[in-house]
């Protein structure tokens, strides 16, 4: 449900705590005087890690003082299992900063505004897990950078937004179970959280829910163009198209379907001197017989992901 999150707290550390348990450091970049920034890393005895940030004068002109932690590692020591109360981590989090001597004494996390948050849901996919990552990496997403980071982590990237599917076994050396898929959207930004979210107000740590985060990961594979639909093998999307459009028209969208495997839609449509709105369509005729874009190469299909939280 939620991993990493960073929230922003009203209260400031002291002088005293800066000084005895913060490490300060400048940043001579742009401007006449150097950014000046604190930060303190949680001792990782006991699994009570968090970090913590002070900037005095931040980027916005006013001091900042931010909280981020994983918070399944705060409650199970790990952030493979997916976080079932958020009341536990919440708890278990100000019970860690109530300990802290660098910490001041601050409001319930759970009253706090957020900055980043991780929501993340997982799929066992078994050993079809290459295949997954493989096909994954073929598709894109609108208003975003399609990255194959490595042979286990496909990103779907945008400036202070970010999707993500990686093979969570070999993400922790081998602690999570073999073939964890896991599927993780990371908002860096207060007001991205908003936007994600449909919301103008900020948005607290207690007030997440499991009803207002599903819908975030279902708008993936929504725009992913994979929401209930499965990976076809090349043989079975012919067929299908075949079967839904004619032998003539089918197999051309077949053609097209095979292209963009290799291609982006606007390289497509210039190879077929076809306008790019034209082989838009061509896209939906394929999604709307029931295919994604994306074919496998394992020998059957691959079964659709579906979010469960």
């Amino acid at each position: 449900m939620i991993d990493t999150v960073r929230l922003i707290c009203i209260e400031r550390p002291t002088q005293e705590q800066l000084e005895a348990f913060w490490v300060r450091r400048e940043d001579s970049g742009r401007g006449p005087e150097p950014k000046v920034s604190y930060f303190y890393n949680a001792s990782e005895a006991l699994h009570s890690t968090f970090r913590a940030t002070y900037r005095p004068k931040a980027l916005q002109g006013y001091d900042q003082f931010l909280l981020e932690a994983s918070l399944p590692k705060l409650v199970y020591a790990n952030n493979w299992m997916l976080l079932d109360n958020l009341e536990d981590a919440t708890a278990a989090f100000d019970a860690i900063l109530h300990a802290s001597e660098a910490i001041p004494p601050l409001m319930p996390t759970a009253q706090m505004s957020l900055s980043r948050l991780d929501v993340c849901c997982s799929h066992y996919v078994g050993d079809l897990m290459p295949h997954y990552v493989e096909a994954l990496g073929r598709l894109a997403y609108s208003h975003r950078d399609t990255v194959r980071v490595n042979d286990e982590t496909v990103e779907y990237r945008a400036k202070s937004v970010k999707t993500k599917f990686y093979d969570k076994h070999a993400e922790t050396n081998g602690e999570a179970p073999h073939g964890l898929l896991r599927h993780e959207v990371t908002f860096h930004r207060a007001r991205t959280i908003k936007r994600g979210l449909g919301t103008k107000c900020p948005v607290t740590l207690g007030g997440l829910t499991k009803d207002t985060l599903l819908p975030i990961l279902e708008n993936d594979l929504v725009r992913l163009g994979i929401h209930g639909k499965p990976f076809a093998t090349a043989n079975c999307a012919a067929l299908i198209l075949c079967e839904a459009y004619g032998r003539k028209k089918g197999g051309y969208r077949y053609m097209e379907l095979d292209l963009l495997q290799r291609m982006s839609k606007s390289k497509v449509a210039a190879a077929l001197h076809l306008s790019l709105s034209t082989i838009r369509r061509h896209m939906a005729d394929i999604r709307d017989a029931g295919l994604s874009l994306a074919l496998t190469d394992n020998e059957v299909e691959l079964p659709p992901l579906q979010v469960t939280l």
